[in-house]
C-alpha cells in the first residue's frame, strides 16, 4: 500500500485491490507512508 501510495494512486484503487472496505483503514497506512516520507531521518540519509 506505502507503494501504491507513493505512485499517487487514489484510495479507491487500492481499496479495491487489497479488498478494505474502510477508507479509514487505508488513510491510517497512507498517513503512516507520508510520515516515513517526511521524515527528518530520511532527508539525513538515516
Amino acid at each position: 500500500m506505502t507503494q501504491a501510495t507513493r505512485a499517487g494512486l487514489a484510495d479507491e484503487v487500492i481499496m479495491a485491490h487489497t479488498r478494505h472496505r474502510d477508507a479509514k483503514t487505508v488513510r491510517r497506512y497512507v498517513r503512516r507512508a507520508r510520515l516515513l516520507d517526511d521524515s527528518p531521518a530520511r532527508e539525513l540519509g538515516l
